[in-house]
């Protein structure tokens, strides 16, 4: 999906080698948040074996805003497109904002042509600010304990 020379898209896992190199550390940014579920490298695995799907925002041709990975999440009664990871450049993390609205339609639509009946994200405090006008909500917490 493009606007103008931002885009947002996804890439096969054959490209993954191109553009780790910038997309490594935006999404290293991420899963250093997880508690020690993922790491970088597991993260990479997964998209190699198509268990993650690897999402970039660009402006103009090379300038990486945004990485993003996403899975399918299937639930007894329900399909859902789960947003795992996302992680910005530097200088990003302000510009992606003005393109949240992009992202969040491509994944709209991403998930809808796969049959999804939801697009979910487990994450810290302020992504309920950033996503609710768009009609997410927060319907549960985690929490937890390390033993």
């Amino acid at each position: 999906m493009e606007v103008g020379d931002i885009s947002f898209t996804l890439v096969h896992p054959r490209y993954l080698d191109l553009v780790w190199p910038r997309v490594g550390p935006c999404l290293e940014r991420a899963t250093d948040t997880s508690g020690g579920r993922f790491s970088l490298d597991s993260v990479r695995v997964d998209i190699l074996n198509f268990q993650q799907l690897l999402w970039v925002l660009f402006r103009g041709d090379d300038d990486l805003l945004v990485s993003a990975t996403t899975q399918f999440v299937f639930y007894p009664l329900r399909k859902n497109l789960c947003v795992m990871f996302m992680g910005t450049s530097d200088h990003g993390e302000r510009l992606w904002l003005r393109h949240r609205d992009l992202v969040v339609g491509a994944l709209e639509d991403f998930a809808r042509e796969h049959g999804c009946d939801g697009i979910e994200l487990t994450g810290r405090v302020g992504w309920d600010r950033v996503l609710s006008k768009f009609g997410f909500e927060k319907k549960f917490i985690v929490l937890e304990k390390d033993l």
